[in-house]
């Protein structure tokens, strides 16, 4: 593996995050490069947001920013959600990806009618559900709080005969 500077990353970073805030602007911004107006314009819409960590939704799955690049993550995988203070973390089988967001912002990014508030720390993903009683839930052998808040809205996405 060829081993790079911090500008070399730098100056790869900046161009596809140009190249992703051009195509969510339009198929306008597509053509050509930015102007240096354009591109500080875009580095101070980038340092004013509070949103530090970038989402991307394709059909079924997620683009999530993991060290200077984008990895996809099929909704169907996501086991849970969890809050950890000014972050939240994204758990699937095989790892953890930790995203500099609120719980409530992800839940609102990612249109999945699977992904379920169940407390006001998590969000899991109905699929994945082993079992469950009054006030928690299993995913497997993961053991997760229900809020008694949120098991209104938990018991609606079952359907009682």
């Amino acid at each position: 593996m060829k081993k790079t500077s911090i500008m070399e990353d730098y100056k790869v970073n900046t161009f596809f995050m140009e190249r992703l805030e051009g195509m969510a602007a339009g198929p306008d911004n597509l053509s050509g490069g930015l102007s240096d107006g354009e591109r500080s314009s875009v580095k101070e819409r980038a340092a004013a947001s509070p949103e530090k960590d970038l989402i991307l939704q394709l059909d079924a799955s997620i683009f999530v920013k993991n060290n200077w690049q984008f990895v996809k993550i099929a909704l169907q995988d996501i086991l849970y959600i969890e809050a950890d203070n000014n972050y939240v973390n994204l758990w699937t089988p095989e790892r953890k990806f930790a995203l500099r967001v609120s719980l409530a912002q992800l839940q609102e990014k990612i249109r999945y009618k699977k992904l379920v508030r169940i407390h006001r720390g998590y969000i899991i993903n109905i699929d994945r559900l082993s079992s469950f009683s009054d006030g928690e839930v299993w995913l497997g052998k993961i053991q997760l709080p229900l809020g008694r808040n949120y098991r209104e809205d938990f018991l609606s996405q079952f359907h009682f005969k």
